[in-house]
């Protein structure tokens, strides 16, 4: 996982990479078995827990990329459930 063996990663980007892969995961899974699947649905719950423990690891400044998966989450779940 460390590209650099000799140098520490930080909480924060492991966070992110586990955020990133989680993401990747619900994605394809939703994909190939639709969004409300229970494994989908599982993954989207991991999804959060990752989130939230990066939030309340560091609620000040929430990097980028998280902001940005939340943003994609929001969409993913307006396909799911269209306000009609």
């Amino acid at each position: 996982m460390n590209a650099f063996p000799d140098r520490k990663i930080s909480f924060e980007d492991k966070m992110v990479l586990k955020i990133k892969q989680k993401r990747e995961q619900m994605i394809q899974s939703a994909n190939q078995f639709g969004y409300t699947d229970e494994q989908t649905v599982r993954y989207s719950q991991e999804l959060d827990k990752l989130i939230n423990e990066y939030n309340d690891h560091k609620p000040a400044s929430k990097s980028t990329e998280v902001r940005v998966v939340q943003k994609q989450m929001i969409m993913i779940f307006q396909k799911m459930f269209p306000i009609t």
